[in-house]
């Protein structure tokens, strides 16, 4: 029963994280329509492929729930939305990343090869998640809003759970909490940046 609890906040968590993350991909691109600035569109790519990544996954989850339900396996569904997620995530910090360095991603393909959840991948998030926030800590004199480097240092934090949720199971809904917090952050930072203009 404690494991179906957790499965059911896990799916709640991970569809409210990219519902939240659709939408400030959506602000993002309202931002770069009204204002020209690449920053709305490197934001508004990575956080629509972060949102669609995590809506897949939790619609795969939810699908798969109902398979065992029905005393079906569900490890294929599962392990389709978890490839897709991982895809989408590591392609939108990719895309971040490149909007620190101003570098092209042409290792996206190669991302996009790898396979499903694994420390591996995890540890990659974790490294590129990472990255992104020490640019954008390294941004805060030069005007980089203290939201956006809370909003990064969430996302960190939740990969770096997820990775310890192997040895600690309450570390992945810290995980899942902390991605939730990170994308309503950047929600907010990107309603503020609109409602400035």
């Amino acid at each position: 029963m404690k494991a179906l609890l957790v499965f059911g906040l896990d799916i709640a968590m991970e569809m409210l994280s990219g519902v939240i993350a659709l939408l400030v991909g959506f602000y993002a691109g309202r931002g770069y329509r009204l204002t020209g600035e690449k920053l709305f569109l490197y934001l508004n790519i990575s956080f629509l492929l972060m949102g669609v990544g995590l809506a897949v996954d939790g619609i795969a989850s939810v699908y798969g729930a109902l398979m065992m339900k029905k005393g079906a396996s569900p490890y294929a569904v599962l392990a389709a939305g978890e490839l897709f997620m991982y895809a989408a995530e590591i392609a939108a910090f990719i895309v971040l990343a490149a909007l620190y360095t101003r570098w092209k991603p042409e290792i996206l393909p190669a991302a996009l090869a790898l396979g499903w959840y694994n420390p591996g991948l995890e540890l990659l998030l974790v490294g590129l998640s990472l990255y992104v926030t020490l640019q954008a800590v390294s941004r805060v004199k030069i005007g980089e809003s203290r939201f956006v480097v809370a909003g990064f240092s969430l996302l960190a934090v939740s990969h770096l759970s997820f990775m310890a949720s192997s040895l600690f199971i309450p570390a992945y809904l810290l995980g899942h909490a902390a991605q939730l917090a990170g994308f309503a952050l950047f929600l907010a930072v990107v309603l503020e940046a609109r409602r400035s203009r």
